[in-house]
């Protein structure tokens, strides 16, 4: 019982007889623990097979994003359209670069369910200027009005989350 306890998967209780009601007790114990191992298999495997989809879909997805974010600016650059028509390219270029966004997201999650974070000290006030710096608000005037104040957390994760939330405001 204690090596069951501390975790060690796989062991049961011993001397399991139907006779006395401890017996019973350690029968039940087992069978209880066969599900438990058994639903701890399959939810593994299903972390697996959600992982590979990942892997799979933003493998699939980067060049076909990467190809209309190459067409459309390559349509603006050359005056290929019209004015009108690069308003419509800008807008296509906006959301594939937001696609890609997402791909990268999908990459993100695996890394960050096997617990590779890289965490370290900054600026949370620096962290919101640099995500706000490079986005589009159009006739909105945005003003940060934050404290200065440091953390320990994994940058890169938290300016994606910082991103995504101002893209999807925008959006």
């Amino acid at each position: 019982a204690t090596r069951i306890a501390s975790g060690s998967r796989g062991s049961r209780l011993s001397n399991a007889t139907q006779a006395t009601e401890l017996g019973r007790t350690a029968i039940a114990m087992n069978g209880m623990l066969d599900d438990l191992e058994g639903s701890i298999e399959r939810a593994e495997s299903a972390e697996g097979a959600m992982k590979q989809l990942n892997q799979d879909v933003a493998h699939e997805m980067r060049t076909p994003i990467a190809s209309i974010i190459a067409a459309a600016d390559n349509a603006i650059r050359h005056d290929i359209v019209s004015e009108p028509g690069q308003k419509v390219m800008m807008q296509i270029v906006r959301q594939a670069k937001r696609a890609s966004g997402i791909v990268g997201d999908l990459v993100a999650m695996n890394s960050i369910d096997s617990s590779t974070l890289n965490r370290s000290k900054f600026s949370v006030k620096q962290l919101l200027e640099q995500s706000i710096e490079g986005l589009d608000f159009g006739k909105l005037n945005v003003c940060l009005d934050c404290p200065e104040k440091a953390i320990f957390a994994d940058k890169s994760r938290l300016e994606q989350v910082f991103q995504n939330l101002l893209q999807n405001a925008l959006g």
